[in-house]
Order: C-alpha cells, then sequence, then structure tokens
C-alpha cells in the first residue's frame, strides 16, 4: 500500500502537550483548535508491566527527560487522534493524578488546582478528562470528601471496558502512588509541585499526520503497527486488531468478519484470542 502522508513534526514539552499549546506553524498545520487528545479503538490495551511503570515513574520524577516520539493524527475535529505513545501518556495522566491526590494531604490546592487545569477541559459544558479513551470509558473521577478535601479515584465501569483493563490501570495506580508516597518519605523537603513540575518539563517529539483528501483510508492503522511493530513486540492480536480497524472502519463492519469466520471455522476460531477480540465488540456494538 502506498500511502500519502502530509506531516508536520515540534518538540514540546508535557506541558504544552497537555495544554494543546504549540508552536504557531505546527498549530496552524493541525488546525481546527483542538481541545483534547483520543486513544482510538485500534490501539492495543493498556498493558504496561509493574516493573516498567515503576522505572518510568522513579526516572521522571527524579530529572525532567526526553520521553521519545509521540505521533498523532489530526482529524477535523476538535480532537488528536493517538496514533503511537498511549501508554506514556496514560501513565503520564495517572501520574499527575496521584500527584493531585498527595497534594490534598499536604493541603497545596494551589498545585492541585494547576494539576486540574491541565488534565481536564470544559466540554459542552461538562469537565472531561483531556485524554479520552473509548475503551474504558471515564476512569478518573474527581471527589469532594467529607473533610472538604478535593481527590481523584481511578473507577472503571465494567461494561464499557471492552478490553478488559481494569486489572492494569488499578495495578498502575497503586504502584504510582506508593513511589510518590515513598519519594516524599525519602526526600520531605522537596515539595510535589517540584515533582509535578519535573515531570510537565520533559520533552516529546510530537508527529501529527493530517487527513488529506489523497490520503488512502487506514494510514493511521498502518503506521501504529509499522512503529510498534519496530519498537517492541506486539502480540498478534494487537496487529490482528490494528489491520481490522486499518480495513473496517465501523465496528458493524468488523461484526460481519467476525459472523463470517464463525461460519467457515466454526467454534475453534471463537475460542482463539482473535475471535475473543471481535467478539468484544460485537457485544460493545449490540449495547450500542
Amino acid at each position: 500500500m502506498v500511502i500519502n502522508m502530509d506531516l508536520e513534526s515540534t518538540i514540546v514539552t508535557i506541558n504544552n502537550l497537555l495544554k494543546l499549546d504549540f508552536e504557531s506553524s505546527f498549530s496552524d498545520f493541525i488546525q481546527p483548535q483542538k481541545q483534547l487528545m483520543a486513544i482510538p479503538d485500534y490501539q492495543r490495551e493498556y498493558k504496561w508491566e509493574k516493573s516498567k511503570i515503576k522505572t518510568f515513574v522513579d526516572n521522571v520524577m527524579q530529572r525532567s527527560k526526553f520521553l521519545g516520539i509521540i505521533t498523532v493524527e489530526a482529524p477535523i475535529s476538535n480532537f488528536l487522534s493517538l496514533v503511537d505513545g498511549q501508554q506514556r501518556l496514560t501513565t503520564i495522566i495517572l501520574m499527575l493524578a496521584q500527584l493531585y491526590n498527595a497534594c490534598a494531604d499536604e493541603d497545596e490546592t494551589e498545585t492541585q488546582d494547576e494539576i486540574e487545569a491541565l488534565i481536564t477541559c470544559e466540554i459542552n459544558g461538562h469537565r472531561v478528562l483531556k485524554l479520552e479513551n473509548g475503551s474504558v470509558g471515564e476512569y478518573l473521577h474527581f471527589v469532594r470528601e467529607p473533610d472538604n478535601k478535593r481527590r481523584i479515584n481511578l473507577d472503571i465501569n465494567s461494561a464499557v471496558d471492552i478490553y478488559k483493563q481494569s486489572s492494569k490501570f488499578k495495578d498502575a495506580w497503586n504502584i504510582i502512588g506508593k513511589e510518590i508516597y515513598e519519594m516524599r518519605q525519602r526526600n520531605p523537603d522537596v515539595t510535589l509541585d517540584v515533582y509535578k513540575q519535573q515531570l510537565l518539563d520533559c520533552k516529546i517529539l510530537l508527529f501529527a499526520q493530517k487527513n488529506t483528501a489523497n490520503m488512502q483510508q487506514g494510514s493511521s492503522e498502518e503506521i501504529y503497527i509499522d512503529i510498534n511493530e519496530k519498537a517492541q513486540k506486539l502480540d498478534p492480536e494487537d496487529i490482528f486488531k490494528g489491520h481490522c480497524f486499518a480495513i473496517c472502519k465501523t465496528v458493524q463492519h468488523i461484526v460481519a468478519i467476525y459472523q463470517t469466520k464463525i461460519l467457515f471455522h466454526g467454534s475453534n476460531f471463537q475460542k482463539s484470542r482473535y475471535g475473543s477480540f471481535l467478539a468484544l465488540l460485537f457485544a460493545n456494538s449490540r449495547s450500542n
């Protein structure tokens, strides 16, 4: 497949990425103005291992770093669609949420205000998370406790968790909370605002791809597969999922493939990991 790509790139801090505040040439390229980022359905689920999360948190909290390349697609809408980088960005959002909770314990309300402004935005009168993930729904919830302190709770509705990621999110949430607590014990003179700023000062190389009139459908999914096959080993169902969404632009189309495979391959296909993935999509489409 020959893919015609219209690409632009820029180096940004995590702070500017979350603010969606870019240099003028990049902002012009991704027009219309964006309000949030979205993780599309063809992405693999959040699945970083515990050791990788711990290493990432420890490294970033010690000093600001370059965190690699993040690739997005810029549709004609109010969001950037994440092609590659979901594991890092999801972990960063969870880190900021746990810093928010640590600030509640230490009455650092100004830092809480800054974090809330960074990771949320208002759309149609509702406050929403800036990193939207349709495969788990709303996963972070702002609450006010009886003592009037503001906190963020992690809570995933199993009915919308189509890839069954809740255990991975909970593992990451607990590891990040523990790492922040232990850092505060080791370095009581370092404020939470300093840790927050070290994280926000980390930089990435951001690539944006624009949907142009002559671009073949499926190009973003092809880029996703290409990047991840080169950078790390994908599970077979991840590659299969990416190709499904590359050729099938609706869940209904994928369901049709699922039904065809069941017809020709019987119950063995339904019991396979690919069959499980398509069965989840089928159940999700029936509930919509």
